[in-house]
């Protein structure tokens, strides 16, 4: 019997966006998975900033210099990301045992991209000093160094240009993941899911994209309502929604050590049991550890009643109301077949965990 201590597998460590496996790799399958790739650009190629402005100019006993500079910030990703622990045992007769914990995965589709402006201006006057060891000697001396920065989301800029003409595109912010372009914010479809292999035998997440409509317009006796809250800066919106999701469930099909290739079989809570492997004698513990997995995109459809009310673009409250329609589409997109394996980056001792 070969032990598998308690080890991580992730694509990467800590979790993020900028490694992970793509929603649709090419020419995978089970013997042939792609391993975490790029899935996030945290910054355009090559140079992302440039001097607009940059000019000194004298006058009398003063020097006067400003400076304007640009730079672009931006990010990307998509697919996902995804880790796990492992503890468990091979056996001699060709089975073996994987018990899993501590599961989540997260991604969708995000972009960002954002406009820095940087202004300097330093005032000094020169300053004559007179020494009988060096004469007259001429320095300068800052009056004023100051410098201001203003930032632009530009995606932000542009999705509010198109509702003004009244088109509505499906993208929210995704404030939880602004670590893939720095301080800039991300735009897209997000979700996450986490402790599943225990209770499904499988984990899933389903990025949503949710088109709405505001009906408050259309009603007569709100439109002084409308008016009203206009004047003071604020707004209020409410009406249908049709969400489509995207679930994507991921599920465990094969484990792989340095003795040979496991294939699934049943599951027992967290434990997942595999047979088929190589028979006869082994090391009393295993070395090398490869979970492979397959993934699935699927399609479903919901209806949803939602509102907002907000004050100055400061203050914000939205909410809604699902109705009791879903609809999942007989078509999904798949399998797909991804893995993962300890290496010295992942593969960390863990406490010892007891099941049952």
């Amino acid at each position: 019997m070969g032990t598998i201590n308690n080890t991580r597998l992730a694509t990467s460590t800590p979790l993020g966006l900028n490694t992970g496996f793509p929603f649709f790799p090419p020419n995978t399958s089970l013997t042939n998975p792609i391993f975490p790739v790029g899935i996030g650009l945290g910054s355009l190629p090559g140079s992302n900033s440039w001097t607009l402005f940059n000019r000194t100019l004298s006058v009398g006993l003063f020097r006067f210099t400003g400076s304007l500079t640009g730079s672009v910030i931006a990010g990307a990703f998509f697919g996902f990301n995804l880790g796990y622990d492992v503890t468990g045992q091979t056996r001699t007769d060709g089975t073996a045992t994987l018990t899993v914990s501590n599961d989540s995965a997260q991604g969708g589709i995000g972009f960002g991209i954002g406009l820095g402006i940087s202004i300097s201006l330093r005032v000094q006057q020169n300053s004559v000093r007179f020494t009988f060891r060096d004469g007259f000697t001429t320095s300068w001396q800052n009056l004023l160094n100051t410098s201001v920065s203003l930032n632009a989301d530009l995606l932000d800029l542009a999705l509010r240009a198109m509702r003004a003409f009244g088109v509505n595109v499906p993208l929210e912010r995704i404030s939880s993941i602004r670590s893939t372009v720095g301080s800039g914010v991300i735009w897209g479809l997000f979700s996450s899911g986490s402790r599943q292999f225990a209770t499904q035998g499988s984990l899933t997440f389903t990025p949503t994209a949710s088109l709405s409509a505001n009906i408050l317009p259309r009603i007569p006796a709100v439109g002084p309502v409308i008016s009203g809250l206009k004047k003071i800066g604020g707004k209020i919106k409410a009406g249908p929604a049709l969400n489509i999701g995207f679930p994507t469930t991921i599920r465990i099909v094969r484990l792989t050590t340095e003795s040979g290739s496991y294939n699934f079989s049943t599951r027992s809570g967290a434990n997942f049991n595999f047979n088929g492997g190589p028979r006869g004698a082994m090391a009393p513990t295993v070395s090398s550890v490869q979970v492979t997995h397959s993934h699935t995109m699927g399609f479903e459809f919901g209806l949803e009643l939602k509102g907002s009310v907000s004050l100055w673009s400061i203050f914000s409250v939205s909410g809604g109301i699902r109705l009791p329609v879903q609809i999942r589409a007989p078509l999904s997109l798949g399998p797909f077949f991804t893995a993962l394996r300890s290496t010295p980056a992942t593969a960390m001792e863990m406490p010892e965990v007891v099941w049952g």
